[in-house]
């Protein structure tokens, strides 16, 4: 319930546009998601990621993480996905998009998470950067 709760602040803060909240709430739900061993969950945060990483103009990361994200649950669950994902493969191009997808798709949820970490990180950092 704590994690639904969760979610939802993610979601007014994705609505509102304050991605460092954001960045935060993420790491919390994914954290908890993979280390209840919840694949399936963790896919729920990481399609919000990918939203906000295609937002923030980081397009590649954006795409190499919704090849993991996108189930149909995920999809069903945060529409913003699916225009994420159309708006990479505009950006992008369609040959581009699917190779960095498929890299997402076959990676370890260990690997995903270490990543999804990774991208936080580095967004988070730009975006405190820029604003000093």
């Amino acid at each position: 319930m704590e994690s639904a709760s969760a979610s939802t602040v993610l979601l007014v803060a994705a609505t509102h546009r304050d991605p460092i909240e954001c960045f935060e709430t993420l790491l919390v739900l994914i954290a908890r998601y993979h280390d209840v061993g919840s694949t399936a969950l963790l896919r729920n945060p990481l399609a919000i990621l990918v939203s906000l990483l295609d937002g923030l103009g980081h397009h590649q990361h954006a795409a190499i993480m919704s090849g993991f994200a996108a189930s149909d649950f995920s999809r069903a669950s945060y529409p913003q996905l699916n225009t994420a994902i159309a708006h990479l493969r505009d950006v992008l191009g369609d040959q581009t998009y699917e190779s960095l997808a498929c890299t997402g798709e076959t990676m370890t949820t260990a690997d995903m998470v270490a990543y999804a970490y990774d991208q936080i990180d580095q967004a988070r950092a730009q975006l405190k950067a820029a604003s000093a």
